[in-house]
């Protein structure tokens, strides 16, 4: 279909990135976001440009940690996907802004 044909054009021209991040029930990050790619960026600017977009992850999960967010959301469940789509959001653009470049993003949120 078109959607297929639309994401591998995308890989073929800019690359697809990977960001892992486990988190607690409570969706707190255990342990700092782990991203890598394949097709988007040369291995020597990779390391500073993935260092910004894992402290941004870091970000998107620390404002939903932040307790007047918390007493907002009190008694509601921590909802993975919610985060997997914010992270996937705010990596797209940053990338964007950085490389000029949107590659696919495949998010992960694990939580144990």
């Amino acid at each position: 279909g078109s959607v297929i044909l639309r994401d591998r054009k995308t890989l073929a021209t800019d690359g697809i990135v990977f960001a892992i991040t486990a988190v607690d029930n409570k969706g707190i990050l255990i342990g700092k976001p782990k991203i890598f790619s394949r097709g988007f960026i040369f291995e020597k600017e990779e390391g500073r440009l993935y260092s910004q977009a894992e402290e941004m992850i870091e970000d998107v999960f620390q404002i939903k940690n932040d307790p007047s967010f918390a007493k907002a959301t009190e008694g509601k469940q921590f909802d993975a996907g919610k985060m997997q789509y914010d992270v996937i959001k705010n990596l797209e653009e940053f990338f964007r802004k950085a490389t000029g470049r949107k590659p696919l993003i495949v998010a992960e949120v694990i939580q144990l």
